[in-house]
């Protein structure tokens, strides 16, 4: 599910929404199941891509980010195909770093 969603200035082929239930096959929802990745999916510390496998004209990186009692969730960033979404992964893997850091620091 869909924690929070925060638009962009392009629009999406999807129901971009908080509460919106995630297929199991989207990058946010394999990470939190690395054995469900497929190779070409898989991206390097945990993460996985969406290179329009879901949606046409969709791309999607995800990350895993640590909580608390060994749970994980994942953070993704979603961007229309002509700007790819695993381009923002540097971005993507500081984000999810400093949400540990800050999470573990309470």
């Amino acid at each position: 599910m869909a924690l929070e969603m925060v638009p962009g200035r392009d629009a999406l082929p999807i129901d971009a929404r908080s509460g919106v239930q995630m297929p199991a096959s989207t990058a946010a929802a394999m990470v939190l199941t690395p054995s469900a990745v497929p190779p070409a999916r898989r991206r390097p510390y945990g993460a996985a891509v969406d290179d329009q496998d879901m949606f046409l004209g969709m791309t999607c990186y995800a990350v895993p980010v640590c909580l608390p009692g060994r749970r994980r969730v994942s953070l993704q960033i979603a961007t229309t195909a002509q700007q790819p979404a695993d381009r923002f992964a540097a971005l993507i893997h500081r984000a999810a770093l400093a949400l540990e850091r800050r999470i573990f620091a309470l």
